[in-house]
């Protein structure tokens, strides 16, 4: 595991010398809180709005992010040059089309399972983790192809990545949950604006982190594969 952990430092000290970079990709993914937020308990016809919009939402966006920070990894690792917010742009809107349906398959597989046990989508979330990757970075092909590449790559280090996603879910609800507790909120009062600008603000900067932690992970992964 030791290796895992030095491509999380890597990953540290890369967000360190980009951070405002890297944070511009967490900003898609950080809006599906502020949509959940304007979708409140008492919303007409909510559960149909989280299920049509929010959840379809969410996972594009979560695609999208990745994806995004994969190639201005990959750019700036392989070339030395600081990341280009216009290039990773420019390379990721033709791959929208795709990358839309994509994220929505590995969406309902994750939500089906989800609906069955905890165990079955931690698996799917652990296996499908390199979609949104593969999506940005190999040659157009079925969907499915997409979900059964990660697989291939991952089911020979599966316990890795399991710590990869393991330690993303344990980051996520610690802010989520830890940030909204009752206790918290009675003390802060009226400043309680200020909670959620840094619950926000910590979401997108573990977010980033992970993102880059993931994106050299698959690099590393891969390299034997891709020298050839």
């Amino acid at each position: 595991m030791n290796d895992l952990f030095a491509l999380l430092k890597r990953a540290i000290l890369l967000f360190k010398k980009y951070p405002v970079h890297f944070l511009v990709f967490q900003i898609p993914e950080v809006s599906v809180e502020l949509i959940e937020a304007m979708i409140g308990p008492k919303t007409e016809n909510r559960i149909l709005i989280i299920l049509v919009f929010a959840l379809p939402y969410f996972f594009f966006t979560s695609f999208l992010t990745s994806a995004l920070t994969f190639l201005s990894v990959r750019d700036t690792t392989t070339s030395g040059r600081p990341p280009s917010l216009g290039m990773a742009l420019g390379r990721i809107v033709p791959k929208l089309k795709l990358l839309l349906p994509v994220s929505l398959l590995t969406g309902i597989i994750l939500g089906l399972s989800l609906a069955a046990f905890i165990l079955p989508v931690f698996y799917f979330m652990t296996v499908y983790l390199f979609v949104p990757i593969l999506v940005a970075s190999e040659t157009k092909m079925a969907w499915s192809q997409y979900l059964y590449r990660s697989k291939k790559i991952i089911q020979t280090r599966l316990w890795k990545t399991m710590t990869i996603v393991f330690c993303m879910l344990t980051s996520s609800f610690i802010i989520q949950v830890g940030l909204n507790i009752d206790l918290i909120w009675n003390f802060v009062g009226e400043w309680g604006w200020l909670l959620e600008a840094v619950r926000y603000f910590l979401s997108m900067l573990v977010g980033a982190i992970v993102a880059i932690w993931v994106s050299l992970y698959y690099l590393e992964t891969t390299k034997n594969e891709r020298a050839h």
